[in-house]
């Protein structure tokens, strides 16, 4: 019991850890990203009103 708790169970368990770690960093990443995307949206949007007060 203890050699398949030893084999098994704890290389699934670290498995888990490193997923859940890449999980966040790829959830941080997308997360700037759509912060990003957001700010330029707000940017090009303040440009076109610009514009249409222009013409």
């Amino acid at each position: 019991m203890i050699r398949f708790v030893d084999e098994k169970v704890a290389l699934d368990y670290d498995n888990f850890v490193k997923i859940i770690g890449n999980y966040d960093a790829d959830s941080d990443q997308a997360s700037n990203t759509f912060n990003e995307f957001a700010v330029e949206s707000k940017d090009s949007l303040g440009t076109m009103n610009d514009m249409n007060e222009v013409s």
